[in-house]
């Protein structure tokens, strides 16, 4: 991967937003490192990376370079303010070099304010400011921040293990590949698979799911009277919520005709039935909703309250 950004620095293809996405430790966050060392080293020469000695590369390394800029969450999210710091540090031209990096952990984490502070960033890039952002988890993060970046997967095995182990004891492929989507640790998979808990917020999310694009009023009636009872924690909550996104996101692939993409391969009948409800830009605001309704809940808002709010502004 390192020779992929060796070959786009020298030839000028650098993009203006990277969107990194790997398991944690995997490296994304020294792949970032790198970048700003290979744009801002003075000893640097043409195919090659780093030198990694001279007093730009030793300052990046320790952090404390000025063109070499890294937003990490306070608590829990990556906040407005921190956004709007950012805006006022990347509105001076680079101090000690051609190139400032943007590096922001965590992006999935942003807040509905910093991410609409981010975008206007992101629509707008200038020559020489480069972002890379970072997440664990693709699927939080907000589709209008992924369509405005070069997506660079680090893969890990973890999820195509789970795949194969799970295929290998007799389970149904598309089963396989959602709790490879909702975990990264085989025995965890295994233990949500036995769990009678999982299974019915399993099938209740799908059917609640099928029933808000079929019946929008049973569907609200049904939040309190089917889907609540199920939901005893606020790790049920979340999990109920990701599974709606993870259905969005399908729904949002079959609109665009990419069907072969879909993680609930077994549902596909009935995702085509009604993913032309809403057009590819509704999807798109869909799965954003849920991205926030998720933080919602992670930040104690009521699940219920939550749910009620989604499908009453869902267009119809």
């Amino acid at each position: 991967m390192q020779e992929a950004f060796i070959r786009a620095i020298d030839n000028g293809h650098l993009s203006h937003a990277y969107l990194f996405e790997g398991a944690k430790g995997i490296g994304k966050a020294e792949m970032a490192k790198e970048i700003a060392k290979m744009l801002n080293c003075t000893k640097r020469k043409k195919g090659e990376p780093a030198c990694g000695e001279c007093e730009h590369c030793t300052r990046i390394e320790h952090g404390n370079f000025p063109d070499y800029i890294v937003v990490e969450p306070e608590g829990t999210t990556v906040k407005v303010d921190q956004i709007r710091t950012l805006k006022s540090q990347l509105t001076k031209t680079a101090m000690e070099s051609s190139a400032i990096v943007c590096v922001i952990h965590a992006v999935d984490t942003l807040t509905q304010g910093a991410a609409n502070s981010l975008l206007k960033f992101l629509e707008e890039p200038t020559g020489n400011i480069h972002f890379i952002l970072l997440t664990e988890q693709l699927s939080k993060v907000l589709i209008t921040i992924q369509s405005r970046c070069q997506i660079i997967r680090f893969q890990s095995n973890a999820g195509e293990n789970i795949v194969a182990t799970l295929k290998e004891r007799g389970v149904l492929n598309a089963t396989a590949q959602l709790l490879s989507q909702l975990t990264s640790n085989i025995d965890q998979a295994v233990e949500m698979l036995e769990s009678e808990s999982f299974g019915q917020i399993r099938q209740e999310s799908w059917n609640w799911f099928v029933r808000v694009f079929t019946n929008r009023a049973m569907a609200f009636v049904t939040i309190q009277s089917q889907v609540m009872p199920l939901l005893a924690t606020k790790a049920d909550s979340e999990l109920f919520l990701t599974l709606l996104q993870i259905y969005i996101r399908d729904a949002l692939l079959v609109a665009r005709g990419v069907e072969g993409a879909i993680i609930q391969s077994d549902k596909l009948a009935t995702m085509k039935s009604f993913a032309n409800h809403l057009t590819v830009s509704e999807w798109i605001k869909e799965h954003e909703k849920m991205t926030n309704a998720i933080a919602k809940v992670g930040a104690n808002v009521g699940v219920q309250a939550v749910l009620e709010q989604w499908v009453l502004k869902i267009p119809k």
